[in-house]
């Protein structure tokens, strides 16, 4: 690239304003400059703006109110930033980068982007340099990245004039050329790559602009001949740091935040010391150094750190943690241990930390409320406003959680007698055992931070492999087969051409039969050589089982006379699948039928119609547990057969009994109103642009032109699933069961339609049968119960009386050698009832042995080991 230079970066306009290139003599990077005597890129200097700023003083609202007007006027559209849960990829759970919101439709050239020129404020979040934060002035979790975008024909694209349009903007804001150092690199992601200038100025990297001209398969770049991308991103927060030559950049984005912080921290803190002591830490990595080693660099330089850092570390901690929360909640992330979703739980244990430590806090919820006020009045989103309650509960619910993690984090660590890389590395990601924790409980242990952080390096690549749906092993060559279910969702019967045999799949050119995908199984049923049948007479269809509907069907095809052997020209469907948009069908019999011939198709028809209920009230569902709970909720799975529906959806607890029967309440109230439900075609942006990223709640959809279902004022979900027409087709839903499957994710199942009767009707059986079984009054069944419960606590007294005997009797001189088929939590508080008597113990017992010398668990002054 570097012999290349000319045409791979925009040297004309370098030139034009009298810029110099030059080679960086300590790392030998390529970069520009106003003066020819400098010897050393941007990289390698100290950040000198703190105190002393550069350019039009601009505050952090300003930075993008500035940009976007500047950029409006150059002809770049001005858009919303995308929520920064990126449900339209299946490659990454946050957005990271601006150019992330356009990959990979528009950069691929699959969907027009909103404009060929524009601008973005898109928020985003990283997780790479987590303890960097709060300490280097410049590290943040969540950060603005502002885009500066354009997708044109390669003939329209001028690299030329997209720096210019990004320099004179900082021109237009008194920023001098003398301060700038414009280096040449290049940049890679997302399965595209580019050449890029990074804008530096006085040791701080402000812009990143990158020339995406080319597409990257197994490393090798390969020049894009249809779309040409720019992509540019600014950071808003270094912008403003930079004009305003705060201590840290901060103290310029959360200025009411961390007041807030200060008026309520325990300690006091020294301004000016951390003037000086953010003029070093800039250039410091605590990602590979601890704070100590830094505290003695500092020493080195005549400078007593005292406590000063790690305060400072809190408070700039916390209001950066917030933040990221405040959004990721408001845009539908869950902190838990799924997926990208731990990153979130990491950091507000991290910000708990912090808080326990440095704050006196009675009442955490109160402290969490005033927290996200004051960051929602430094953050300009008004909206975001309404989440506050809904992220006061859930963070609440995860600082109960973390004081459950700090509390056996102390047992934890007591008990372990070699705690080495890999341990600390199991406490973090499997205990959710922040490293600040482990230092606090324990001072003397050391953390080998560059083995730590390969190994979490590695948990994270092998966290974003995404798990691919095995493929079949075929090379099939048909047209897309045309998929007249979606005509209607009553559509039952049609006729299409068997056009290919692969397998044990038939291939028709069209078909009724839906097949499983988006959660919901496939249709089954029966298919007829019509080119056969019409020679047999309708009277065979008396010797076959065949539903009435599927008689009434073949009595207008049977006209003939034939009766032997019309077992050879019809089969059952017993399996369905899409294959790269080729529907294969599944048939329980060899068959062999010519080509071409006409087929008719006809599915289980009652099976569709469960299907249709419990897919269409999957999204009523999805929608009622929205309004109730709030936007976190997001659909993480679903499975709809005939038999019931299944909904997983991101939540941290189990609704209560009257909880559930509100959310019935609401669920049976729309069907009952009868809401009308549309389905249609829309292009992907277009989709976007009109309903939001809501459309993805039922997952990403690897196609350019969305199948939108809508519900009307109540749902809408980009959806290929097979859906009723109005509400009141549904019939009544009821919950069956609601169970918490993994953290942060609660399973809901249900029935409905005439499902909700089959399973009253089994609910009533199993009554009856447990009625006339045990001749019990179901009216008066409380009453049976008080007497059960009364003959079992004086069951359990008695045994209680046998099994303490039984212990207090087998201590001989203070001995206790006994073998017996009790269980240990049968008879240890018995053991520790006679603690005193027992000098030796050597007590087997079916799952174990207590004894006073080794096992696995210390229990008072006795130890136990189990056994399998």
């Amino acid at each position: 690239m570097q012999s290349n230079y000319e045409k791979l970066y925009p040297k004309r306009s370098l030139e034009s304003l009298g810029l110099f290139r030059k080679k960086c003599k300590i790392c030998g990077r390529y970069f520009w400059t106003l003066d020819k005597n400098r010897e050393i890129c941007g990289d390698h200097e100290n950040y000198g703006f703190i105190n002393n700023p550069v350019g039009k003083k601009l505050k952090y609202r300003e930075v993008w109110e500035s940009f976007s007007k500047y950029l409006n006027k150059r002809g770049y559209a001005i858009i919303n930033r995308y929520p920064v849960v990126a449900r339209w990829r299946d490659d990454i759970d946050f957005v990271i980068a601006s150019i992330a919101d356009f990959q990979p439709w528009v950069v691929e050239g699959y969907t027009e982007p909103p404009s060929k020129k524009l601008t973005v404020p898109q928020f985003c979040l990283r997780f790479n340099d987590v303890r960097n934060v709060g300490l280097t002035g410049r590290h943040y979790t969540g950060f603005v990245m502002i885009g500066q975008h354009a997708f044109v024909k390669p003939e329209e694209y001028d690299i030329n004039q997209y720096f210019l349009d990004l320099y004179y903007w900082f021109e237009d804001n008194n920023f001098p050329m003398s301060e700038f150092i414009f280096h040449e690199d290049k940049w890679e992601g997302g399965g595209n790559g580019g050449t890029s200038i990074e804008f530096f100025i006085r040791g701080l990297e402000v812009a990143n602009q990158v020339y995406m001209q080319y597409k990257i398969i197994n490393n090798e770049w390969i020049e894009l001949d249809k779309l040409k991308v720019l992509d540019m991103g600014m950071g808003q927060e270094r912008v403003s740091w930079i004009t305003n030559g705060t201590n840290t950049s901060y103290d310029i984005v959360f200025p009411n935040t961390i007041k807030f912080l200060l008026d309520n921290i325990k300690y006091e803190i020294d301004i000016d010391l951390l003037s000086k002591i953010s003029m070093y830490s800039s250039l410091f990595d605590f990602e590979k150094n601890d704070i100590k080693s830094f505290e003695e660099f500092l020493k080195e330089k005549g400078i007593d750190p005292k406590n000063n850092i790690e305060i400072m570390r809190a408070i700039y901690s916390i209001s950066d943690h917030i933040r990221s929360l405040y959004i990721a909640i408001s845009d539908g992330a869950l902190p838990s241990n799924i997926g990208g979703n731990y990153n979130l739980r990491l950091i507000a244990r991290r910000m708990f930390y912090f808080i326990d430590k440095y704050f006196e806090i009675n009442d955490i919820e109160d402290f969490i409320r005033k927290l996200l006020i004051k960051i929602s009045e430094d953050w300009y989103e008004e909206k975001l406003k309404e989440n506050i309650d809904e992220i006061v509960d859930i963070l609440k619910y995860e600082y109960e959680k973390y004081l459950e993690v700090k509390k056996n984090a102390q047992k934890i660590l007591n008990n372990l007698k070699n705690i080495d890389t890999k341990k600390i590395f199991e406490l973090y990601t499997s205990y959710g055992i922040s490293l600040e924790i482990i230092e606090d409980i324990n001072p003397n242990i050391k953390i080998n931070r560059e083995e730590l952080n390969k190994l979490i390096e590695e948990h994270k690549e092998k966290s974003k492999k995404i798990k691919k749906e095995e493929k079949l092993n075929l090379k099939l060559n048909y047209p897309e087969t045309y998929k007249s279910f979606y005509e209607s969702w009553k559509k039952y019967y049609d006729i299409g051409k068997l056009i290919g045999v692969e397998d044990e799949y038939l291939i028709f050119d069209r078909t009724v039969f839906y097949p499983t995908k988006g959660g919901q199984v496939n249709d089954t049923g029966y298919i007829f050589n019509l080119d056969e049948i019409k020679n047999y007479s309708r009277e065979i269809l008396n010797n076959y089982d065949f539903p009435y509907y599927v008689k009434e069907i073949l009595k207008d095809y049977l006209n003939g006379n034939k009766i032997e052997g019309f077992e050879n020209y019809f089969a059952k469907v017993i399996d369905v699948i899409e294959y790269e948009k080729i529907i294969l069908h599944k048939i329980d019999r060899k068959i062999n039928w010519d080509k071409n011939s006409n087929i008719l198709q006809i599915i289980d028809k009652d099976k569709r119609y469960r299907i249709s209920r419990h897919h269409t009230a999957t999204h009523l569902l999805t929608s009622v547990l929205r309004k109730i709970y709030g936007k976190h909720i997001w659909q993480a799975g679903a499975e709809k057969d005939e038999y019931e529906g299944k909904l997983d959806v991101t939540h941290y607890k189990i609704p209560s009994y009257n909880e559930i029967k509100l959310i019935e309440k609401e669920l049976n109230k729309i069907i009952l109103e009868g809401r009308k439900i549309n389905k249609f075609y829309l292009l992907r942006n277009e989709a976007e642009e009109r309903y939001g990223f809501i459309i993805y709640q039922g997952g990403f959809i690897p196609e350019t032109k969305l199948r939108i279902v809508e519900i009307e004022n109540t749902d809408v979900e980009a959806c290929s699933g097979t859906h009723l027409d109005n509400t009141l087709e549904i019939g009544l839903v009821k919950i069956k069961s609601v169970e918490k499957i993994a953290d942060g994710l609660i399973r809901f199942r249900f029935v409905a339609g005439d499902r909700v009767i089959e399973e009253f009707e089994d609910y009533e059986e199993k009554i009856l049968d447990i009625k006339n079984k045990y001749n019990i009054d179901i009216n008066n069944l409380n009453n049976y119960i008080e007497k059960i419960n009364k003959e079992r606590d004086e069951y359990n007294k008695k045994l209680n009386l046998i099994l303490e005997e039984y212990i207090k009797n087998n201590i001989k001189d203070g001995k206790l050698y006994l073998e017996t088929n009790l269980y240990i939590s049968d008879i240890i508080k018995y053991v520790l009832k006679y603690k005193n008597l027992i000098n030796d113990i050597n007590l087997k017992c079916k799952d174990g042995i207590i004894n006073l010398k080794e096992g696995e668990k210390k229990v008072d002054k006795f130890y136990i080991k189990k056994v399998n």
